[in-house]
């Protein structure tokens, strides 16, 4: 069985995560080696009725928090920490079948919003383009000179 390509993009969005081989049952798995101990999880995003599966079979969870284009890992214990739109990792049983096998989907950087600059216009006699009059300014000493009797 080849490694499926997701592996590496999960790889990449998480450096602490590495796919291997199991010793055991030869099935890919994704090991975790940010830890004092090593643990190995199931190569399947768990998600929604997944969650349920995993719960009754009283596998350990992985919470994996996306993070702009990183994934951040945080360990469920219980039902505590488990949300119905998060993803998850099944701890590895050698020997079991993995309860999903959906692959992993990264995260889009998103882009940053851009700043409400003012509009402006060319100021007279300035040869730097960037030296603009704001156009609020312009309208507002308008109509500030119009009340004004002089």
């Amino acid at each position: 069985m080849r490694k499926p390509a997701w592996l590496e993009a999960l790889h990449r969005s998480c450096p602490e995560l590495h796919p291997v081989r199991c010793g055991g049952c030869g099935l890919w798995v994704i090991e975790d080696r940010d830890r004092v101990e090593w643990s190995k999880w199931d190569a399947g995003v768990l998600t929604g009725d997944d969650l349920a599966v995993a719960i009754i079979l009283g596998r350990f969870l992985l919470r994996l928090d996306k993070v702009g284009a990183l994934t951040r890992l945080t360990l469920v214990f219980g039902v505590r920490g488990l949300t119905p739109d998060g993803e998850y990792l099944a701890d590895h049983r050698c020997g079991c079948a993995p309860i999903s096998m959906r692959p992993f989907k990264p995260g889009s950087v998103k882009a940053l919003p851009k700043p409400d600059l003012p509009e402006c216009r060319a100021a007279p006699g300035y040869a730097d383009p960037w030296a603009g009059i704001p156009a609020e300014t312009e309208t507002e000493t308008e109509q500030v000179t119009e009340g004004v009797l002089f």
